[in-house]
């Protein structure tokens, strides 16, 4: 049974990330994916198609840049150990139900402000909540476009008035009740976004795609940009991919705590952090042990099974998240967070200093007092796991 899945600050949670004024939910778990679970009946037979064609295009595409060396100073020394080491598992819990509403692509995990949990599947297109036992509870939203219906739901939290929203990658926004009853939605003017989180105040910050004006942006309860972070002259400390091709498949996360929200991308081991009232903006290099990064292949590859190589061979961020005392973890994978690849869990303690948990299992967020996340990743059976925190 899992015992301490309930957060420590009530009034909004997304994997515990609470805080004072900026409250956080980011995008978790698998973009990016390629390979896939094990088959269910009723798997969206689209999404395979939209990889595929990214993959594609990453594979056509050059990468060039320069380091910039006028950026503020690195973080202070890397502290490197093992997951396992650092981590031991506390306890795990079988999602039960899964027979009858089956956990193909999970693309957000949580803890509720209750200590229930709740699972996005991006692939069946609801959200699912369960008890600490693992019994499913009830289901929330099915694949639709109606009102309380999901096409790709990604980014789960509460808000200040403990209602449940759902965030998709196309920028519609979905609000329950505590127990799931639709209450409304609407849509962002951004294009598309790969993280969200909510206000105190009832509005929303979320990542986009590569923008000139910028890619963290503020946003109010009906959708409407009310201002932008990160404009592209703040430039990461090292080398990215800057074919405009690259920049289709690059992603941007967040992750925010009081007036601070810190920005990672995909394709880059840099770090930004905003200060959300001045709109300062420092950029930081997150030493990643044996980071990869992205590089031409010496031809278009038209092999499956050589693009694929191809793809897990480079370091990517997926997914971070943030704990109540401040505490940021990232993940950067060779592969697919979601399945279990060669990961490295970064995590920058409250004091400045980095940890490197290598070998780490996907982990999507914390409650008060462990890491939550994804047990024997890539199995036909969701199980979920509590690792002590290192910190």
């Amino acid at each position: 049974m899992l015992s301490d899945l309930a957060c420590g600050d009530k009034s909004n949670c997304y994997s515990c990330e609470c805080s004072s004024r900026y409250r956080s939910v980011t995008s978790q778990g698998n973009k990016g994916n390629i390979r896939r679970p094990p088959r269910a009946a009723n798997r969206n037979p689209r999404m395979p198609k939209i990889r595929h064609l990214i993959a594609l295009l990453s594979a056509l595409a050059g990468c060039s840049g320069s380091r910039d060396t006028s950026a503020n100073p690195v973080p202070r020394g890397t502290e490197i150990s093992n997951f396992s080491a650092s981590s031991p598992l506390r306890d795990s819990v079988i999602l039960k139900g899964q027979d009858s509403v089956p956990v193909v692509r999970y693309s957000g995990l949580a803890a509720s402000p209750t200590g229930e949990l709740v699972l996005v599947d991006v692939s069946e297109g609801h959200v699912l909540f369960y008890d600490s036992t693992g019994t499913l509870l009830r289901v929330v939203g099915k694949k639709g476009r109606g009102p309380g219906e999901f096409t790709e739901p990604r980014y789960v939290g509460w808000n200040a008035r403990r209602q449940l929203f759902v965030g998709e990658g196309n920028g519609r926004v979905s609000i329950f009740s505590e127990r799931g009853d639709y209450v409304r939605s609407f849509q962002m003017q951004a294009l598309g976004i790969s993280s969200l989180s909510v206000t105190e105040a009832g509005e929303y910050l979320v990542t986009t795609f590569d923008n000139p004006t910028g890619i963290l942006l503020l946003v109010d309860s009906v959708g409407a940009v009310l201002r932008r972070f990160i404009p592209r002259k703040h430039a990461p400390v090292i080398d990215q991919p800057t074919h405009p091709l690259w920049k289709m498949v690059t992603q941007y996360w967040h992750v925010a705590k009081g007036d601070t929200a810190y920005v990672f991308a995909t394709v880059s081991d840099s770090m930004w952090t905003v200060d959300l009232r001045s709109g300062s903006v420092m950029a930081h290099h997150i030493k990643v042990p044996d980071y990869n990064p992205p590089k031409i292949p010496e031809k278009v590859e038209t092999d499956r099974a050589k693009m694929f190589a191809w793809i897990a061979d480079r370091s990517m961020a997926q997914g971070a998240w943030i704990d109540t005392d401040g505490t940021v973890g990232i993940s950067y994978v060779r592969g697919t967070l979601a399945y279990g690849d060669s990961a490295v869990l970064m995590v920058r303690r409250r004091d400045g200093v980095w940890m490197a948990l290598q070998s780490a299992s996907p982990v999507y967020g914390t409650t008060r007092a462990s890491l939550l996340g994804i047990l024997h990743p890539g199995t036909a059976v969701a199980t979920l796991g509590l690792w002590e925190k290192p910190w």
